[in-house]
């Protein structure tokens, strides 16, 4: 055991492991132990991380202080390195990314060469970031998650288990999970035989094939899961059945049935933090505003339309500010119900915030989809607004449309119009209606407003 190389090492009250495996000073009242919880020896690991105990007491030198550093840590783990079930393998594998132990989840792959490994350290840490994106959002939410990784099922009755390969129900890559192989060390996690058609070693690789780059940037989700855990913790996400969509990492998110919970009150809007450094940060704060209700933020965002008459402007502005007003109103009144009062087909303005921060995170994923040309930028594939910017000054603008499509007058100016006087009309009478309580469910408020505006 490493212990018994401490020994050695005492000197002027310090003691250190030659393997640097952890380390305590001693004072006149208290003995401090830093013991690493993870170690990272794989490929782009982060840094291992480390705890520090104290117990407080009369000097200790020597060799009782040996003793009692054993007697703190314990003894040694009993988890079992070869998985010889695929029970034990998946209880494993889920309690190491719930720990977040890089070390431990990486020897749970079927990964022998360099190039099995790099898609490995790609796999682990978009299991890390997914767990960050748990903790997150059960601080945030006050729930209590399932968490756990990605790839394995958390039900192991889902398994279909055969002599030397386990998979779960499907076709190759249409399976949700990836197969386990059966290999000399039991158990392991076999991304390899997944069916990914895109995913290959560079020796097998074709001349169409993407390069190894693109396939490891296709594979991550380590940015995206990023950026939701970001939004998480700025408040922009109200429900978590919002999080799990803009997530999709399945059970991850799932809420444990029978946890006792402490929901957090919090507001149903809040301001944006205005952000117009690069393009992706001007297009996320369009996004965050259509969110948040929040026009000045909007305004900022948005580079001047030529197009656009007071009379338009306004219309619009007055649109977002009932369709907040809407949601503050039946939310504060109905909880998560209240969501589902307004409009429901993808066009409120709340919704069309969330998908485009979908797109977005995308975008973000993927570096190409980005691209800047002296003081103008494009993002691919956006469905709101333009996907162009410009650059005034140092903050980037988001085109309102397209620069091709700039013209003098929008000739769908009076359609728009009718259709966002019709809604508002609507949001306006029912936020009313819910504030004076003449609703006593969502349901209520939710069939008004779909007769107010099916009648137009």
């Amino acid at each position: 055991m490493k212990y018994r190389r401490l020994a050695s090492c005492f000197a002027a009250g310090n003691l250190c492991d030659p393997a640097g495996d952890f380390s305590y000073k001693v004072s006149m009242t208290a003995v401090t132990f830093r013991i690493p919880q993870k170690a990272s020896p794989y490929e782009g690991a982060p840094k291992q991380e480390w705890s520090s105990y104290e117990a407080t007491g009369a000097v200790m030198t020597g060799f009782p202080i040996i003793l009692a550093l054993i007697a703190m840590v314990g003894p040694a783990s009993t988890r079992p390195v070869d998985f010889q079930t695929v029970e034990t393998l998946q209880i494993a594998y889920h309690d190491a990314v719930r720990a977040s132990d890089a070390t431990s989840i990486a020897g749970m792959y079927a990964a022998e060469t360099k190039w099995e490994r790099q898609v490995r350290d790609v796999l682990v840490r978009n299991d890390l970031a997914a767990n960050r994106l748990r903790k997150a959002v059960e601080a945030e939410l006050g729930v209590k998650l399932v968490g756990g990784g990605q790839y394995m099922a958390q039900d192991v009755s889902e398994w279909q288990v055969g002599q030397d390969s386990a998979t779960v129900e499907g076709l190759n890559a249409q399976r949700a999970y990836p197969p386990l192989k059966k290999t000399k060390a039991g158990w392991k996690i076999d991304p390899f035989s997944w069916g990914i058609g895109w995913l290959v070693p560079p020796e097998k690789a074709g001349k169409d094939s993407p390069n190894q780059r693109e396939m490891m940037a296709m594979l991550s989700r380590e940015k995206w899961l990023d950026r939701v855990t970001a939004r998480v913790q700025e408040g922009t996400y109200w429900r978590l059945e919002d999080v799990a969509k803009a997530s999709s990492v399945g059970h991850v998110l799932d809420e444990m049935k029978g946890a006792a919970t402490k929901p957090v009150k919090r507001p149903v809007t809040r301001p944006v933090k205005v952000d117009l450094s690069t393009p992706l940060a001007a297009y996320d704060t369009l996004a965050k505003a259509l969110i948040q209700g929040d026009i000045a933020a909007m305004r900022q965002a948005l580079a001047p339309n030529r197009s656009e008459t007071p009379a338009q402007r306004e219309s619009e502005e007055r649109w977002l500010r009932t369709s907040c007003a809407l949601h503050v109103a039946a939310v504060e009144r109905f909880g998560a119900q209240g969501w589902k009062v307004g409009l429901q087909n993808g066009m409120e303005p709340h919704q069309v915030g969330m998908d485009l921060l979908t797109e977005l995170d995308i975008a973000a994923a993927e570096d190409d989809r980005v691209k800047i040309h002296l003081d103008e930028a494009e993002i691919e594939s956006l469905s709101y607004a333009s996907g162009q910017l410009i650059r005034t000054g140092k903050e980037w603008k988001v085109r309102p449309v397209p620069k091709e499509d700039e013209a003098p007058e929008d000739p769908n100016k009076a359609a728009w119009e009718k259709i966002e006087k019709i809604i508002t009309e609507a949001e306006e009478r029912v936020a009313k209606g819910i504030v004076e309580g003449k609703f006593q469910t969502a349901e209520e408020a939710q069939a008004l407003f779909v007769k107010m505006v099916s009648d137009k």
